[in-house]
């Protein structure tokens, strides 16, 4: 389910079955065609998601901000594009292998993952900064959690952008 309030669009939550997959698409439609004032009201958007799938999320965005709490959920791969954006997700132990993906122009992106969670962050960027604490640096210019080559679980983050600052912290 998705509600939503918006000055500048409508919003749509459209699905399609194809055999046992269901795609979900959320998406605001501009109705003022360039006479956005973000300023005068309230923008936002709540999406609640089914616990049991294995979901692949992926999130197209320009300016603005997302923040995503997945510690519940099974989640199989994100991917986050954006411009001008601030992206946050915290997330559950990940399955035998969950992707992250997060392609930025000017970012701010944040992502949590559990303690116990092996973990491998591949970071190509330009004047990007980054700060992953607890993460080992690798001779290739990789991270990665201690005990992360004899894990079956875990994460891999890979990371893009131009002037963005990456950050993937730890939580107990």
């Amino acid at each position: 389910s998705a509600e939503a309030t918006s000055i500048v669009g409508t919003h749509s939550l459209e699905t399609t079955v194809a055999g046992s997959n269901a795609n979900l698409s959320f998406r605001m439609k501009d109705q003022k065609k360039g006479k956005w004032n973000l300023e005068d009201g309230d923008n936002w958007a709540r999406i609640s998601l089914n616990t049991r799938p294995l979901w692949h999320i992926g999130l197209d965005m320009g300016a603005g901000s997302a923040d995503f709490d997945l510690t519940s959920y099974r989640v199989a791969s994100l991917k986050f594009k954006g411009g001008a954006a601030s992206f946050e997700a915290r997330l559950g132990m990940p399955l035998e292998e969950t992707v992250i993906t997060a392609e930025s122009g000017v970012a701010s992106v944040e992502i949590e993952i559990p303690r116990a969670a092996a973990c491998r962050i591949v970071v190509k960027s330009g004047l990007s900064s980054r700060d992953f604490p607890g993460f080992v640096k690798q001779e290739d210019g990789s991270y990665v959690t201690e005990g992360y080559e004899g894990s079956g679980n875990r994460f891999t983050i890979n990371l893009q952008g131009g002037l963005s600052s990456f950050t993937v912290n730890r939580y107990d």
